[in-house]
């Protein structure tokens, strides 16, 4: 079963059980029974694999995949605002920091990179 589902389809169907999905950066199970569908749009070429809504301000979204690119969204709105490329592989996981400045993508092969979302530029790559 893949709850989150790429190309044309949308990202959430109504409702959706994600129990079973481990939660980036807390080695933890995510608690979710239901989600439902509040936006619709083509997120990735390929599979999202991870979604993270800045806890600041509920207002951006970003969401990773196979494609290897993380793309960032303002709720609400059709359209992406920026795509950030350069992971190797499949982008797993994502963590905004406090104040919505930076974002931090795990990738599959094992790497990590940290975006200056003001700039979409990298901030710092672990390998």
């Amino acid at each position: 079963q893949a709850p989150l589902t790429s190309g044309r389809k949308s990202l959430a169907e109504k409702p959706l059980d994600l129990s079973n999905y481990a939660q980036c950066g807390t080695g933890g199970i995510m608690a979710a029974r239901k989600v439902y569908k509040f936006q619709e749009f083509n997120a990735h070429t390929s599979t999202v694999r991870c979604v993270k809504i800045g806890r600041k301000s509920g207002s951006v979204l970003a969401t990773g995949g196979d494609d290897r690119k993380v793309n960032l969204w303002a709720t609400g709105k059709p359209n992406n605002l920026a795509s950030l490329a350069g992971h190797k592989s499949s982008v797993q996981c994502l963590s905004f920091d406090a104040n919505e400045d930076q974002l931090a993508a795990g990738s599959a092969g094992g790497s990590l990179i940290v975006w200056d979302l003001a700039s979409q530029r990298v901030v710092r790559q672990l390998n």
